[in-house]
This record gives C-alpha cells, sequence and structure tokens, in this order.
C-alpha cells in the first residue's frame, strides 16, 4: 500500500512539473522583451528643497532598471527641467553620463518669482511612455532681494556728497609716458556712485575725459608732461560737481605697464630715470645663428610674459614693436660683445654647452645627415 501512494505522488509530481520545465526550456518572449529593452527609471537628489531666485541647483541623477533597481548607463545623458506647476518650461538642462555617474548642476534665473516650481528628469528613451514616467520633484523658490545698501539709485539711497580716488597704473605717473589710471567714486554712505567728467592740466586745458562703467569704477588714460599738475571736474547724477587733484608724478619710481592685444599681453618696466648702474633688464631669448660662417646672428626670439616675440616679425603689433625696442633692443648675451646693429658670437668665448650643439652640426653637415638649406641654419 505505501508502495502504491509513493508511485502516485511521484506521478503527481512529473505530470504537474513537466509542463513547467518545458515553459522554461523554451524562450519567454515577455522575458526577452524586459532583458533586452530594460524600463529606465530615474531619481534626481538636490543638495536643496528650497532656493532664492539667482541660486544653483547642484544635482545628481540615478539611472536604473524599474524591475531589477540595477544601475543603467544605456542612455548617455539625462535631460532635466524645472517647469512651473503650469507645466511651463523655465528652463533645460542636459547632463553627460561620465563613469556611470549623471552630475551637474541648473542655474536659476535670477528673475524667477515666488511659486512652487517642479524639477523633472527624463532620458530620450523615457519619453516613450510619456510624461507619467518622468521623475518629479517640487521645489520652493524665494525672489532675490538686493539689500538697501546695494543700491545704485542715489535718488533714493539720498547721497548729498560724493569722493573720486585715482590709482596710477603701477602705482604713479611718470613724465612722458601714456599711462592708464583708474578711478573709484564713492558716495558719503559708503556705496558707489555713478560720475561723469574731465581731467585738465594747470592751464584748464582737458587732456582726457571720464565715466564711471561699473559700480563706480572706471579708467581714464593721458599722457603727463614735466611741470604740469592736473585734476579732475567729476559730476554726480544728482548734479553736484566736485575737483579731486590727481597724484603728482614721481619721475624716480619704476613701474610695471601691460600691453594687451586680443591674443596676448606684454609686461614693462618703466622709469623716468636711467636704471642704476649694473642693474640691467634679463630676459630669456632663442637666438639663432648662420653655422655655416663666422658665426653671423641670423635672429632673435624673445620670451616675454606676452608670449614669444621674434624681433623683426610683420606679425608683431605696434605696441609689441615699442616693447621690444625700449626695453629688449640694444641687447647683450654672455659670450656676444655688444656691437650697434649687429652681432658676432666669438666662438673662443663660447659657453661648452653651446660648443657641443656646434660641433654636434659640424659632424653632421660632414657626414652629409644633416637636411641641405640654402638659408642660414
Amino acid at each position: 500500500m505505501n508502495r502504491c501512494k509513493l508511485s502516485f505522488v511521484i506521478l503527481y509530481l512529473y505530470v504537474v512539473t513537466w509542463p513547467l520545465v518545458l515553459l522554461h526550456a523554451q524562450k519567454n518572449p515577455f522575458l526577452e522583451q524586459i532583458r533586452n529593452f530594460p524600463q529606465e527609471k530615474i531619481h534626481v537628489t538636490t543638495d536643496r528643497d528650497a532656493y532664492i531666485a539667482g541660486d544653483t541647483v547642484w544635482l545628481r541623477a540615478h539611472c536604473v532598471d524599474a524591475a531589477t533597481l540595477e544601475p543603467l548607463t544605456a542612455s548617455r545623458y539625462v535631460y532635466v527641467e524645472l517647469r512651473t506647476t503650469d507645466n511651463l518650461l523655465v528652463r533645460r538642462i542636459k547632463i553627460l553620463q561620465r563613469g556611470g555617474v549623471y552630475a551637474g548642476y541648473l542655474p536659476l534665473p535670477a528673475t524667477l518669482a515666488q511659486d512652487e516650481y517642479v524639477l523633472c528628469a527624463y532620458t530620450l528613451y523615457m519619453r516613450n511612455p510619456g510624461p507619467e514616467y518622468f521623475f518629479k520633484k517640487p521645489l520652493t523658490i524665494w525672489p532675490y532681494q538686493e539689500s538697501r545698501r546695494t543700491q545704485r539709485n542715489t535718488s533714493v539711497r539720498k547721497v548729498s556728497d560724493f569722493d573720486v580716488s585715482f590709482f596710477p597704473e603701477g602705482g604713479y605717473l611718470i613724465d612722458g609716458y601714456d599711462c592708464c589710471v583708474a578711478f573709484k567714486a564713492l558716495g558719503d554712505d559708503g556705496g558707489s556712485v555713478e560720475v561723469a567728467g574731465v581731467v585738465k592740466n594747470g592751464r584748464d586745458e582737458t587732456v582726457d575725459t571720464l565715466r564711471t562703467l561699473h559700480g563706480g569704477m572706471g579708467c581714464l588714460r593721458f599722457t603727463p608732461h614735466t611741470g604740469e599738475r592736473y585734476y579732475a571736474e567729476c559730476t554726480m547724477a544728482g548734479g553736484k560737481t566736485e575737483r579731486f587733484d590727481l597724484p603728482a608724478s614721481n619721475n624716480l619710481a619704476c613701474v610695471l605697464r601691460v600691453l594687451q592685444t586680443e591674443r596676448d599681453f606684454t609686461v614693462m618696466v618703466q622709469s623716468g630715470r636711467p636704471l642704476p648702474k649694473g642693474l640691467r633688464l634679463r630676459t630669456l631669448a632663442l637666438v639663432t645663428l648662420d653655422l655655416e660662417s663666422s658665426g653671423e646672428h641670423f635672429g632673435t626670439i624673445f620670451m616675454t610674459p606676452g608670449g614669444m616675440m621674434e624681433q623683426g616679425s610683420s606679425f608683431l603689433s605696434e605696441k609689441q614693436k615699442q616693447a621690444l625696442a625700449e626695453y629688449y633692443i640694444p641687447y647683450d648675451y654672455w659670450y656676444t660683445p655688444l656691437v650697434e646693429r649687429d652681432h658676432h658670437v666669438d666662438f673662443t668665448q663660447m659657453p661648452e654647452e653651446v660648443a657641443d650643439i656646434r660641433r654636434m652640426v659640424d659632424e653632421l653637415l660632414v657626414q652629409g645627415e644633416a637636411f641641405h638649406m640654402n638659408e642660414p641654419k
């Protein structure tokens, strides 16, 4: 009897489980669909839940498989949007996936009104099922309110007096040199004010005009002359005019001057007197020589703070040519005597490192291993 019961149980398990084995042995279209086309799910974390207009929302997005919650990196970008509660788009950014991480920031416009906003995140693949699958998070944004102390409207601040300070480039004015002078205008309440005016010499002749550009600051440029004193007549937005003396020239000072172009800049030293004896301007330069002759100087490329400048190049601007003429030419280097308009190398006084290079070139020329050049080497 027990043997019959055991046989019946075995037969029952075989009949019930065998179809399941056959089902798993065959391909399941539903499982294949999930495996080949996983449904993406996004969650975004932000540094805060409330912001002020003009702030930056720092965020990080996590993209996972909706079925298994395993990380997914199939989508290269995650799109994050800031929308109003009426679903109006305010700003959209695109975050690139780097090393499996979607991290970035969303700058808030400074003109946003106080309201509740919605932060939405999705991938392009998630747009197929629709916005119902997007990640959404509410954000509270407060309007930006400018402090009364930083307001520039002098009529609101009730500024009754002001002062203008002048700051020559390098610290001093030097007679005979074009100089850039920065200035700052402050009201009697400590805030910046907007002014305009003119610069005059001792004979009341106008040499330049001035006007603030931002925050009560601006700059002017003129060339002071020996024996002259200069002052500025400045008028505030309210109509009040004041006179301010510019700093006196100091021809015993050495100042730095910056000549700037669209691509580079040059720093020069200016002084109203000759440099002290023994004090010379030093710089690095590439000196090209004709090694097939007696060492004729072929060219010089100066390494300046504003970049490489080749003497005599047609690509130099007028300011760069002026800088080379004033501070680099004529020049002297350690094994070459200073000769007017020309330089020749004294091979007997040549440093050993340079002599080794020249001997190597001579050997290559003799062996025919150097490139043939009709021009000086």
